[in-house]
């Protein structure tokens, strides 16, 4: 009778220190006008995958626009940096956009991301999936942090999943825990062929795994009416371009001679993990900020024509994928802008801060586009009318897209614009 009358004490001392913290803690829910909005929103979303306002989906929103509102605001800003990348790609796949937002769900976009079972980049990939992918991984070169790379190799898997479920919510399930995870909850669910039909015979993290993209979704459309300010990395916040590099190339050399940040450089080329581009004959690049693309060239002349795919973060069509999530107004639509196009400005990347941000997008279109060139150096031994012949452009084509006239002649050393 002691032992149990010891036992109840201890018992009602614990809740007496219990008490007050829970007394004291914050609702893990939104107040109910807020969550009607929240739902009705939701609820209107188009999407391919089977929006619900769950309990799951309630607690992540909770979780990303109050408990960790900080942590989101960092991931928000840096979706201009990889948001562009992730909806080209989705584009020219002719993929679901809601796909284009899937490496939040993985990483917060934390590029170097590594999980402990060796789960690596943003979008997560492991080492058998990846060498089946294509994607190369030794002690110099893991593309598994490759922005454009992954992001490829990921989506193309991603659309095998699908022909293989016909279901998107279900290869998401597949791409986060495996086929044989969702074949054995296929299974004893006898026979779902839904994300919500399998839900309770997955793995606890994939049954979160689909809320959380469904919050993301809703986050990034309405955070600004939620109070979330995006923490943009300024320095990032620039026009980049892609070179193709064919041989052997040090990145902090690289970043001497172009008068360039290491750091900033490491950054936009997380996939050389020892900092130097090896030889692999054609399928190595740098990405580099545009205004150094001169000075790239004149010192690494050798390289002659280099391939640049224009990577900057807006596009001067579809912007659907760019806005539909980011943009519940005018006045954020313009904020979003401003950090989409701030690069264009080719001389010094400064943000656009007193010009209306459309009229600044509007009049550098021609420099935000998503068409491919190839750029080749005007020399002695190859004239403006050859470089035309060579790449079977006209000529009168080349002298509109660098704007060469009367007033206006090239001049060697030129990076003559090609188009592809």
């Amino acid at each position: 009778m002691k032992l149990e009358l010891e036992k109840y004490c201890r018992y009602f001392l614990v809740l007496l220190i219990l008490l007050p913290q829970v007394i004291s803690a914050k609702p893990r829910r939104f107040d109910p006008e807020t969550d009607q909005m929240i739902k009705d929103r939701l609820l209107s979303l188009e999407s391919v995958i089977d929006v619900r306002y769950s309990d799951e989906v309630r607690d992540k929103l909770f979780f990303y626009l109050k408990k960790h509102k900080e942590a989101s605001e960092v991931t928000l800003g840096k979706l201009p940096m990889y948001l562009p990348i992730f909806a080209e790609l989705v584009r020219e796949k002719n993929l679901p956009k809601e796909l284009a937002y899937l490496p939040i769900v993985e990483t917060d976009l934390f590029v170097n991301a590594v999980s402990p079972v060796g789960a690596t980049g943003l979008w997560q990939i492991m080492k058998p999936t990846a060498e089946s992918l294509g994607l190369r991984m030794s002690r110099q070169v893991d593309e598994r942090k490759d922005p454009i790379k992954a992001t490829d190799a990921a989506l193309d898997y991603l659309a095998y999943l699908h022909a293989i479920y016909d279901d998107w919510g279900v290869a998401l399930a597949a791409y986060n825990c495996g086929m044989g995870n969702v074949n054995k909850a296929i299974s004893k669910s006898g026979g779902g062929n839904t994300f919500w039909q399998l839900k309770q015979y997955l793995p606890k993290e994939t049954q979160q795994y689909v809320p959380k993209l469904i919050a993301i979704m809703y986050m990034v459309k309405h955070y600004a009416d939620h109070g979330l300010k995006p923490k943009y990395e300024q320095d990032l916040l620039i026009h980049t371009t892609v070179a193709k590099v064919r041989y052997r190339i040090d990145l902090k050399e690289m970043a001497e001679k172009m008068d360039l940040d290491y750091g900033l450089l490491a950054r936009l080329n997380p996939s050389y993990s020892k900092g130097v581009i090896p030889i692999n004959g054609d399928d190595n690049y740098v990405i580099l900020p545009y205004c150094k693309l001169n000075i790239f060239v004149e010192e690494f002349g050798d390289i002659e024509n280099i391939v640049m795919t224009n990577s900057s973060f807006a596009h001067d069509k579809d912007t659907d994928l760019l806005y539909a999530y980011t943009a519940s107004d005018d006045a954020q639509r313009e904020e979003i802008l401003i950090a989409n196009v701030a690069y264009a400005n080719r001389r010094n990347n400064s943000l656009p801060t007193k010009e209306n941000p459309t009229d600044f997008y509007l009049k550098n279109a021609s420099i935000i586009n998503d068409r491919t060139y190839r750029y080749v150096k005007l020399s002695s031994r190859q004239s403006l009318r050859e470089i035309a012949n060579n790449y079977g452009v006209e000529l009168a084509t080349i002298m509109v897209e660098n704007n060469y006239s009367g007033e206006n002649l090239p001049r060697l050393g030129d990076m003559v614009k090609v188009p592809m």
